[in-house]
């Protein structure tokens, strides 16, 4: 079963990935971008199949998170969830690419739960 670390500083949030995700993925949860970058780094490389991060965080936003993780974990991929459009969030895609992180995924939180599983699905499996 493939691994997915979830990170939002609204429990709520985490609280709603981890119940609907965790039918298909074994799903791990941080309220901070620290606790996740802690996280990553006391597991072994490769038992963590993909990042979904919210974009706004207090002290480190989810694109600072997500070139932290790269530089630690490459072969990890990414999401990167908010409630913004993605015109609004092409910006953040472009840093991270021209900053070397290939291939970073928009998320729309108004968007249905399905849409994200697919989109999960189409970057790691099942």
């Amino acid at each position: 079963m493939k691994t997915i670390l979830a990170v939002d500083d609204y429990p709520d949030i985490l609280g709603i990935y981890k119940n609907f995700l965790s039918k298909v993925y074994n799903v791990l949860s941080a309220d901070t971008p620290f606790r996740a970058l802690k996280m990553i780094e006391e597991r072994p490389v490769g038992s963590i199949d993909l990042l979904l991060t919210d974009l706004n965080m207090p002290k480190m936003k989810g694109p600072e998170l997500i070139r932290e993780v790269y530089r630690l974990r490459p072969e990890i991929k990414f999401v990167l969830a908010s409630n913004a459009d993605q015109s609004d969030i092409q910006p953040y895609l472009e840093q991270l690419k021209a900053g070397g992180v290939p291939d970073v995924a928009f998320f729309e939180k108004g968007k249905s739960r399905d849409e994200l599983v697919r989109l999960i699905e189409s970057l790691v499996g099942r």
